[in-house]
């Protein structure tokens, strides 16, 4: 049997112990991108953003592994984001569920056209978790 691999949970990288060393050649074709530019499994980590996808990944090929110190997910829950949390902007149900979905997953990705309001998407995102960002757009 083979030991499982432990994945150190990091807020940017995850780091990667795999006591059988006959588990990195998986994990580095897993998490291969383009066979000329390389691998996204660099000194033993990978983005931490990945870590859904190398979960069904290793799971799909039956390898054992354990992520350690990952954070417990919030319950999904669009009524721990009050409809009102912006000063003068009352959110709309669509944006309260992407906010509640990309506090969940602890990252996000705000694709949405012109005026859908990912800016106060962002803002609310932001004040649900007291953290300060720079928005930066392109200007005219």
């Amino acid at each position: 049997m083979i030991n499982p691999i432990h994945i150190y949970y990091g807020p940017v990288r995850c780091q990667v112990d795999a006591p059988d060393p006959s588990a990195i050649p998986t994990l580095q074709r897993i998490l291969l991108f383009d066979l000329e530019e390389g691998t996204l499994f660099q000194d033993g980590n990978f983005p931490t953003g990945l870590l859904p996808y190398v979960r069904e990944q290793l799971s799909r090929v039956d390898l054992p592994f354990e992520v350690m110190g990952e954070p417990a997910a919030p319950a999904l829950d669009s009524t721990q984001v009050p409809a009102d949390l912006l000063d003068d902007i009352t959110l709309r149900d669509v944006q309260l569920m992407l906010i509640c979905k990309a506090l969940y997953h602890r990252r996000g990705l705000i694709d949405s056209p012109c005026g859908s309001g990912k800016t106060e998407m962002a803002a609310a995102v932001c004040k649900q978790l007291r953290k300060q960002a720079l928005v930066l757009v392109p200007g005219r």
